[in-house]
C-alpha cells in the first residue's frame, strides 16, 4: 500500500491559558492601542483607573508597548496552523504486503 506524509504544524498546543482578568486586560490593552492612544496614554490611563500588572505594581509606558507586543504575537501563534502534503515521495508503508497479478 503506497502512501504520504500530511505534515501539521501548529504552536496553539504549547499557550497556556489566560485567566479571565489577564485576558480582559489585554484584550483593553489591545482595544485602546485600535482607537490610536499610545503607550504613554495606556498607561496614564490603566494607572487612574487603578488597574495594577499581574505582580501588582503600576503600568509604564515600555510595559504597556511590550505586553501588547507579546499579545499581538500570541494571538498570531494561535491562528496560525501550516498543512503541508509531501508529494516529492511516496512510500511502500511497512508490514503490508502488495499484491502482484
Amino acid at each position: 500500500m503506497y502512501g504520504f506524509d500530511i505534515i501539521i504544524k501548529t504552536n496553539v498546543l504549547t499557550l497556556n491559558q489566560l485567566d479571565k482578568d489577564q485576558n480582559d486586560r489585554l484584550e483593553l490593552i489591545k482595544d485602546l492601542y485600535e482607537k490610536g492612544l499610545t503607550s504613554k496614554q495606556i498607561a496614564h490611563y490603566l494607572n487612574q483607573e487603578n488597574l495594577l500588572t499581574p505582580t501588582g505594581k503600576l503600568y509604564t509606558t515600555q510595559l504597556v508597548f511590550m505586553t501588547h507586543s507579546k499579545y499581538l504575537k500570541r494571538l498570531q501563534r494561535m491562528n496560525n496552523i501550516q498543512v503541508s502534503v509531501k508529494q516529492d515521495y511516496f512510500y511502500v508503508k511497512s508490514g503490508v504486503e502488495l499484491c502482484q497479478k
